[in-house]
């Protein structure tokens, strides 16, 4: 979806931003003086807000910065699937008026279908096998793998797969 975007003021733009929201700076943005300013007039209801200005950085401290971020994210993927497996056990979807925790991840947390289908499938496998969750948070299984892995330990699955009959005996 193409976003729309209208010139504002600056203490205008600055009214848009949220707490603990990531502001990007891109390349060409210059010199942020006057926006800091705004922001620290504003200070009060914008607790832990972040910019992020990457023409800063160094080579090396972008490579750091980098780094960091992505640990960041797996760490924050492993957070989401506990969230959800946690959100589906207790089946807090129902009270929502949803029939399932993929319909609640699609039009609650706005994922497309096929990120909501992986991330529920994922979550209960992780649920069913706690080490999932820190296998992802340390970048050692991504989401697809965790989908792919619990394929094949899940019984149910496995049976599926050999056209109903138990896995180990394929007669």
């Amino acid at each position: 979806m193409a976003r729309s975007f209208t010139r504002a003021t600056l203490s205008g733009a600055v009214d848009r931003l949220k707490p603990a929201m990531k502001v990007l700076l891109p390349p060409g943005c210059g010199e942020p003086a006057a926006l800091v300013a705004e922001i620290c007039r504003q200070s009060d209801r914008l607790r832990d807000l972040t910019l992020v200005h990457g023409i800063h950085l160094g080579d090396g401290e972008l490579n750091c910065s980098l780094k960091t971020v992505v640990a960041r994210g797996r760490a924050s993927d492993a957070d989401v699937l506990a969230h959800i497996a946690e959100f589906d056990e207790r089946r807090l979807y129902l009270p929502a008026a949803y029939p399932c925790m993929k319909e609640y991840c699609i039009r609650e947390l706005r994922f497309s279908e096929d990120a909501a289908s992986k991330r529920v499938y994922a979550a209960r496998a992780a649920r069913q096998f706690p080490a999932i969750f820190a296998a992802v948070a340390e970048g050692r299984l991504h989401l697809s793998g965790v989908v792919t892995l619990a394929s094949r330990i899940d019984p149910r699955k496995r049976r599926r797969a050999a056209g109903g009959r138990h896995p180990q005996n394929p007669r």
